[in-house]
């Protein structure tokens, strides 16, 4: 138990101001933002969302997450990663009244050089996008890929989406 209590503390109870409900209106169109668990995405990508003028969103945070989307047949256990990816989007879609995808995947991604891609290869945002029309047409895409800037800062540079 020692090695916790220098990452974490107990909390006991902590109560936010959010009230409990199933639906919290926003005012504003249900955006589902997919994206890499990377941790530079997961300190910068917020800001994107807000930039982009979501003030919520649902969230699917995964190694890969473009693979997932990529319409390729998949052997052993990339394939029930890819179904489980696509049926927790999906999921979310229909419950939730998604009406837009932000997709942002990102240049030296671990989880492709591991299933030995390239790295900077991005065609599979293009497939991703082949998957969305085919399987989920009526829902607005957005794609963006994360890279580092000349100052070595997070940038993202979007994307385009087939009609």
């Amino acid at each position: 138990m020692d090695h916790l209590s220098t990452h974490s503390r107990p909390l006991g109870i902590f109560t936010t101001e959010i009230p409990w409900t199933s639906h919290i209106p926003t005012g504003a169109k249900e955006t589902l933002v997919v994206y890499c668990s990377d941790k530079r995405g997961t300190i910068a990508i917020p800001e994107l969302v807000s930039k982009l003028g979501i003030a919520h969103f649902f969230a699917i945070a995964i190694p890969g997450p473009t693979l997932a989307f990529m319409h390729v047949e998949r052997k052993g256990y990339m394939r029930i990663y890819s179904y489980v990816v696509r049926e927790c989007a999906k999921f979310l879609i229909h419950k939730a009244h998604i009406e837009e995808v932000v997709l942002i995947h990102h240049d030296d991604c671990r989880w492709k050089q591991e299933h030995g891609m390239d790295t900077h290869e991005h065609n599979d945002i293009q497939l991703a996008d082949t998957w969305f029309k085919r399987f989920l047409p009526q829902i607005g895409r957005r794609y963006f890929l994360m890279h580092p800037d000349e100052q070595g800062m997070v940038a993202f540079k979007e994307l385009p989406s087939t009609p």
